[in-house]
């Protein structure tokens, strides 16, 4: 064989090899830039009805919670000394402590609590009526598949990234270079 064809074959070895990185990096990249798409897609649908039922129940049972340890450490001082009950004024400002609607001085954060303390279970199942009777996107993914989805894709990504980074650290070490979007 002569060193012309020996050439001639090196030549095209190479020319294929490098024609072969830059198609692999090429397609990694589309499907790193299309699972990135999906992701946004994910993220983007709306919430499941169930989803807002479920906030606003655990919101109402949250304060409902925050509303009982208020309302426990406003008392300890009364129920440590009974005599106190007796005295109008301690009275009244037993009333305006633990978010008595309607008594004085109270903010709009203790009458939430004491709302949703005295009826919770009640304004859930109001909240619920209010929200099915709301016009809605159509339904997405719930938030449990949502995640699992937006793992999945995160995994993939990430592993079309190591391989991006390393194809391009193989074709800079080889004296390759890459063209095309990147």
């Amino acid at each position: 064989m002569s060193n012309r064809s020996t050439f001639a074959n090196l030549k095209a070895f190479l020319m294929k090899t490098t024609q072969d990185m830059q198609t692999r990096y090429l397609t990694a990249y589309e499907k790193r830039n299309e699972l990135r798409r999906k992701r946004d897609a994910v993220r983007a649908r709306p919430a499941q009805l169930s989803d807002m039922k479920a906030m606003v129940a655990a919101f109402v049972r949250g304060q409902r919670a925050q509303y009982v340890a208020k309302l426990e450490a406003n008392l300890a001082p009364f129920a440590r000394n009974p005599e106190k009950m007796r005295v109008e004024a301690e009275r009244k400002h037993l009333l305006t402590i633990v978010g008595v609607p309607g008594a004085e001085f109270i903010n709009a954060k203790d009458a939430d609590g004491a709302l949703c303390a005295l009826f919770g279970e009640q304004l859930v199942v109001a909240m619920n009526s209010a929200l099915d009777d709301c016009k809605f996107p159509e339904a997405g993914l719930s938030l449990v598949e949502r995640d699992r989805q937006l793992r999945e894709l995160d995994i993939e990504i990430a592993e079309l990234d190591a391989e991006l980074e390393e194809l391009s650290i193989i074709a800079d070490e080889a004296g390759i270079v890459i063209t095309g979007n990147h």
